[in-house]
Order: structure tokens, then C-alpha cells, then sequence
């Protein structure tokens, strides 16, 4: 998942820089929109990129695990069935499997991984929305609301496990050490 991400990174980045030298040159509605649809795109792709390496260096091995921000919310397990999470999670992508593998990790720092990983979605949530602002100074709104729709990563659904998990192998409030 990882080269792929960045090999479609790259693609992105050749084909907004294109489409914005066409649009500079010519001055078309179509090109504008394409240029506007792969800078976004390209946005998206990065961002995720950045956002995953800062907090997987910076933020993860500083976590507590046992933080209320990690508990699920009560409406979180209704929600989870009426989507049917269950059914469907595994087959979500994950940037980096190996991580969360029980063959190669501690369950200590899978649950670190999992709560790194949760701050990462909701950090991207923020920032997807940030392309909106671009819109009103090229005045191409539903362009860019359509992008961010689509290239809006869904919020991780793993919490309710997870937490599930962390509370049957520590009972207590200890805070869990990180080591990689």
C-alpha cells in the first residue's frame, strides 16, 4: 500500500502540473476543472502521506492509550451495526498490514499503532476539508466539494475492538510503555 500511495503521488503531482500549465496557457473550463480535480487529488494524497510519517515519528510514541479520547463513544457500537462494520472491515486498506500484525508485534504496540492510527484519521478529517478554501478564489465550488467527498478518507472503524482488546490485557489504568 505504501508504494502504491506514493506512486499514485507521483502520478497526481505529473498530471496537476500539467493540467495547470494547459489551463495558464489556454484558459478553458475543462482544463481549470482537471487542474482543480488532480491538484486536489494530489492534496489528498499528500497530505495523508505527511500527516501518517509526522504523527507515526512524532506523535505515536507519545500516546496514552488509556486516554478518554480512545474509549468508544456509547453511540459508537450501535453505529458500527448499523453499518455493519463487522462485515466489511477487513477488507478496508490499511497504508502499512504489517503493523498490525500479531506475528511480528507485541499486542502492546499494535494498540499504540491502532491509537497512532486513530489520531491520524481524525487529523485528516480536518484536513480534508481545507481545499474548500481555495474555492471561492478560483470560484469553482462544486469542484472542489465534489473532490473533497470523494477523496475524503472515512473515519478508522477499529476503536470499539481495539478498546475491547486493550481492556482485557490491561485491567488497570497503567500507561502503556512504547518501545519499536
Amino acid at each position: 500500500m505504501k508504494k502504491m500511495m506514493i506512486k499514485i503521488t507521483a502520478i497526481l503531482f505529473m498530471f496537476s502540473f500539467i493540467f495547470v500549465l494547459l489551463n495558464i496557457r489556454f484558459r478553458t473550463d475543462l482544463f481549470l476543472s482537471l487542474a482543480i480535480t488532480f491538484c486536489t487529488a494530489l492534496y489528498h494524497f499528500s497530505m495523508r502521506l505527511f500527516v501518517g510519517t509526522f504523527c507515526q515519528k512524532f506523535v505515536e510514541p507519545r500516546l496514552n492509550c488509556n486516554s478518554k479520547w480512545f474509549k468508544p463513544l456509547k453511540f459508537e457500537k450501535k453505529l458500527y451495526k448499523i453499518l455493519k462494520v463487522k462485515k466489511w472491515k477487513s477488507k478496508a486498506p490499511t497504508y502499512s498490514p504489517e503493523s498490525f500484525s500479531l506475528k511480528s508485534n507485541s499486542t502492546e504496540n499494535i494498540i499504540k499503532t491502532m491509537c497512532g492510527a486513530e489520531v491520524v484519521h481524525e487529523i485528516i478529517i480536518v484536513f480534508s476539508f481545507l481545499p474548500l478554501l481555495a474555492s471561492e478564489w478560483l470560484d469553482s465550488a462544486v469542484e472542489f466539494l465534489i473532490m473533497v467527498v470523494i477523496c475524503r478518507n472515512a473515519v478508522a472503524f477499529r476503536k470499539s475492538r481495539f478498546y475491547r482488546l486493550f481492556a482485557k490485557l490491561f485491567f488497570t489504568n497503567t500507561i502503556l510503555h512504547y518501545s519499536h
